[in-house]
Order: structure tokens, then C-alpha cells, then sequence
């Protein structure tokens, strides 16, 4: 790519979708495109994806097998990035940037390549310093993760939550998904350095009191920030942190967004100087006219926040637009064409994914399930967390559990694997404070004592008796300590105890004790003097 060149970035699900337009870009040249019909070459090309890190490693198997091969041999760019961390401002990390791929990252990177695929496994109390866990907690030890990254498990943990849909979309795809796409687009694509400031502000370098600016914000800051990163922060680390399950947040899912939209979005922008037009190629399919709709909005809103530029960034959607593909379509392509008849393509989702548009209907879900057991415990935990902390918080609406559907399928492997995560982790007892009304909940969340999971239940019954709370096991069978459980005409007020893996973080939001005193005393604005 030269600046005399449009760049092409695909945005790579590793689903039908995307592979169907990467397969069809890199063995049929008439079908590479611009929206203006203009042709581009493959060394125009990108194909980007962002790592959720909670993958199906089915998934990666197939682009591994099948795809991967097919770009190697064109010599395509091919670049895959994850979430660093829990913020949106701690970037994103550089998984591979090769034209020879041939591992998909789906769980973050392995420096043995020869190694098997690492597990789905659950970041335990590292968002509390060493220092800090020895003064807390004596004699508590914890083993670091056997895998970097940043995933959408992590958040879900740490939040004990699950994937939800927010402002009627899902929030996981744009957190671990698009934004970390986007950042990378302006970081490598766009381009956006010294040079290009200077001519936007008309200066000069210059001297201050910290040395040279420029040095300052083009080398030493972003090597610094890039110093800073931690190995990496996925979403089982922020789900386990939080003790939650992914979760639909006004009408979408929060997950994606944070762990694959995201870090995608911030990759989008820092690998060499700026060329004149960016075109960003996103899978829709015929029938996501909405999602379509949803996306230009996004990148409305998103251009007129942007720092000024002189490169143009367009969002194009082939596969509605020019091949005139549907879902049905481009799974029969990537099966007979891209698989060559060998087998089905997976959907791409998350193993805790609760959205059939996004997992699929619910005999495929149970299929996957069966078939890997292994990842099907993983997901469990994910659910189990969340209800520990929240009797309401099943994987699926109306409280459907995921459990209780491989409980009926008779998945005894996968609750086996559950089981073994329980027994295999530290608990802890956690308090939970939650007001309910119309708007978001407020909730705080304190952690009160770690111990090993036979020990876990005296420390309940110790703690209860402490604080004054009634032991109870409605309405799901786990025990938990009732300090308070009350309504009001607006309002629903919960305080209890309850025992869980020691997985979420201890959190609450600004403002929590203010509101928290409307509903149980008094409260005096805090004055200076």
C-alpha cells in the first residue's frame, strides 16, 4: 500500500461471513472491489481480527486448516490484536502481523508454537497486588493465568455479570471487537504522526521545560504507555474479576464491543504513514440491513469526535452490496468452497455466547456443548459466578440457565468440568449491596474472606451471624445470608452475603454511599470545614 493507493481493511470475525469475502478477495481477482467499482490489488489488503480470547477452539481449528493456507499463499497481510486491558484507553496488543499466518490467537499468544491450545481459565484475584492479598487475606496464594490478553471472560467475571445488550445492540462485539479494530485502523491504516500534526497546527518542533515535544508525544509517551501494558486482559478476566456473566445492556450486548470491537477499532490506527483513503470492508450479510444502519451511524458519530485528518475513512459492506449474500449463502460457500466440502463452518461466538443470532439456535448451541466439554465447564463458571451473586443472572432471559440445559441434555462431562473449577478454586465471601429501579442499578460488591472450598460454607455461617443475616437457599438452592431484602414504591433494596469462586472484583459506583443512606439513614452532605 503506497500513497497513491486506497487501503482495504477487512474486519475478520473468523466466522462464514468474513472468511466467505476473505476466500472470495483472495482467489477471484474481478471480485475485489471498491464501493466506487474501482479494482484494488491484494497488497491493498488487511485482514483484520480482533481476539475476544473466548473463541471456540473449533473455530480456530477451521481458519487454521482451511483459510489461513489460502492467505498465506496470496501473501496477505493478515493481523490479529486483542484487548490490553480492562479500560478502552489501555489500547490494544499485536497478537501477529504476518502474510504467512498460521495460528489464529484465540486465546492470546503462545511463544511455543509446538504447545497445545491453552485452556479457558479464570483469572484469580489478580486485580489485587501481592502486597495487598498477604495483608487482606494470610496465607492466600494465587497462580498467575497460563495466558496473557485482555478478554471478554475476564470482564465478565470480574463483574460477575453476563453478555448484555445496551442502547438495543449488543456491547461485547463493539468492546472486544470493533473498537480495538478502529484504534488499529488509525493507528497503522490512517496513520496520524508528527509530520501530520505539525501541518495542522502550522508549527515547528519545539523545546519545553520536559525537552522536546516532539520526542515527548511521538516516541517517548507512546513507549511508555506501550511499556505499561500488562500481558494482556481478556474477557474471562473481567467476567471472573466482576463475578459475572456476559450480559444484554439496554438491548445489546456489551461484550463484543469491549473485547472485539474495541481493540479492533484502536488497532486501525499506528503502522505506517497515512494513505489517501481507507476502505473498510465489514461482513453484513442480506437480512443485517439494521445492524448496517447501526454500524454508519456508529462511524458518523465516531468521525465527528475524531482528530482532524487528511485521510478518509469509508465502511463498505460487500457482501450485501455487490455478491448479494445471506447468512444461508455465505455458510454454503465457506463449507463447500472454503472447507471443500469437508465440514460445516462454525458460527463465530464467544463459548458463553447467550445471543442465537450470534450462537446459533439452540440444538447447534447444545451440539458445540457436547462436543467440547471442556469449554462448555468454562462457560458454566461464567453463569455460576453471576448467580452466586445474583439470584436473577442466568445465561439466558427469563431465567433460563445454561446448566440446567446440559443438566437436560445430559452433558455430564460439562458439568463435570464445572465441578472441577469449583473444587479447584480459592472462595471467597461476598457481600452484595443493590438498589433496583427504573434506571441502572446501583450495586457494591466487598470481599470479605478467601478460603478453600471446604471451608467456604462455615465462613458463611460465621459471617451471617456476624452481620445479622438470615441463611436461605431460595430460590435457586445456593446458600446465602439475607441482611436485608426489601421494596419500596420505586425501588428494590438487597443486602446479603453469599459464597462464590474467588474470581470478582470488589467495586461500586461513585456515588454508592450517598444513595445507599437514602434508604437507610440520613445523609449529610460531607462539608469542608
Amino acid at each position: 500500500m503506497t500513497l497513491a493507493q486506497p487501503g482495504v481493511v477487512l474486519m475478520h470475525g473468523l466466522g462464514c461471513d468474513s472468511t466467505t469475502l476473505a476466500h472470495l478477495w483472495a482467489t477471484q481477482p474481478d471480485t475485489r472491489r471498491l464501493p466506487n467499482g474501482d479494482p484494488f490489488d491484494l497488497n491493498q489488503l488487511i485482514v483484520l481480527t480482533s481476539q475476544t480470547l473466548g473463541e471456540w477452539a473449533h473455530t480456530a481449528y477451521l481458519n487454521e486448516t482451511y483459510l489461513y493456507p489460502v492467505l498465506a499463499e496470496k501473501g496477505i497481510r493478515t493481523v490479529q490484536i486483542m484487548r490490553a486491558g480492562p479500560s478502552t484507553l489501555d489500547g490494544y496488543l499485536t497478537l501477529d502481523d504476518t502474510r504467512q499466518p498460521q495460528r489464529c490467537w484465540i486465546r492470546g499468544r503462545q511463544t511455543d508454537l509446538t504447545h497445545a491450545l491453552p485452556p479457558l481459565d479464570p483469572r484469580v484475584l489478580d486485580f489485587i497486588s501481592a502486597e495487598a492479598l498477604a495483608q487482606r487475606f494470610p496465607g492466600v496464594t494465587v497462580q498467575p493465568p497460563s495466558s496473557g490478553g485482555f478478554g471478554l471472560a475476564d470482564e465478565l467475571l470480574r463483574g460477575a455479570t453476563v453478555p448484555q445488550f445496551g442502547e438495543s445492540r449488543r456491547q461485547c462485539s463493539p468492546k472486544f471487537k470493533h473498537q480495538g479494530q478502529d484504534q488499529w485502523v488509525m493507528d497503522h491504516a490512517l496513520g496520524y504522526g508528527l509530520s501530520q500534526e505539525l501541518m495542522q497546527v502550522g508549527g515547528v518542533p519545539q523545546f519545553s521545560g520536559k525537552g522536546q515535544l516532539c520526542q515527548n508525544h511521538f516516541k517517548a509517551d507512546p513507549a511508555s504507555q506501550w511499556l505499561d501494558h500488562p500481558p494482556g486482559y481478556g474477557l474471562a478476566q473481567d467476567l471472573i474479576e466482576g463475578g459475572i456473566v456476559p450480559q444484554f445492556v439496554q438491548n445489546r450486548r456489551r461484550c463484543s464491543a469491549k473485547f472485539k470491537t474495541n481493540a479492533c477499532e484502536q488497532w486501525l490506527g499506528s503502522e505506517h504513514g497515512p494513505v489517501p483513503e481507507i476502505f473498510v470492508a465489514i461482513g453484513f450479510t442480506v437480512g443485517e440491513e439494521r445492524r448496517r444502519e447501526r454500524g454508519d451511524l456508529a462511524d458518523a458519530k465516531r468521525a465527528s469526535q475524531a482528530k482532524p485528518s487528511w485521510v478518509k475513512r469509508t465502511n463498505f459492506y460487500p457482501l450485501i452490496d455487490q455478491f448479494k449474500l445471506d447468512r444461508t449463502g455465505t455458510e454454503a460457500y465457506a463449507q463447500n468452497v472454503v472447507a471443500k466440502g469437508i465440514e460445516p463452518w462454525w458460527r463465530s461466538a464467544c463459548v458463553y455466547c447467550p445471543f442465537s443470532g450470534i450462537a446459533g439456535p439452540k440444538e447447534e448451541v447444545l451440539f458445540k456443548h457436547r462436543q467440547c466439554p471442556e469449554e462448555a465447564g468454562f462457560a458454566l463458571l461464567i453463569e455460576h459466578l453471576a448467580r452466586r451473586l445474583n439470584p436473577k443472572q442466568t445465561l439466558y432471559p427469563q431465567g433460563r440457565s445454561l446448566f440446567q440445559m446440559l443438566k437436560d441434555d445430559g452433558n455430564q462431562a460439562a458439568l463435570d468440568h464445572l465441578q472441577a473449577h469449583l473444587e479447584a478454586l480459592p472462595w471467597a465471601i461476598y457481600r452484595v449491596q443493590r438498589i433496583v429501579g427504573s434506571g441502572i442499578p446501583w450495586r457494591k460488591v466487598e470481599l470479605l474472606a478467601v478460603e478453600g472450598h471446604a471451608h467456604i460454607e462455615t465462613e458463611l455461617w460465621e459471617q451471617a451471624k456476624r452481620l445479622g443475616g438470615e441463611l436461605s437457599r431460595e430460590p435457586d438452592g445456593f446458600l446465602r445470608a439475607w441482611i436485608e431484602q426489601r421494596h419500596t414504591e420505586d425501588y428494590r433494596i438487597e443486602d446479603l452475603l453469599t459464597m462464590a469462586p474467588a474470581l470478582a472484583k470488589e467495586k461500586h459506583r461513585p456515588g454508592w454511599e450517598a444513595m445507599w443512606a437514602k434508604f437507610h439513614a440520613p445523609y449529610t452532605q460531607p462539608t469542608l470545614f
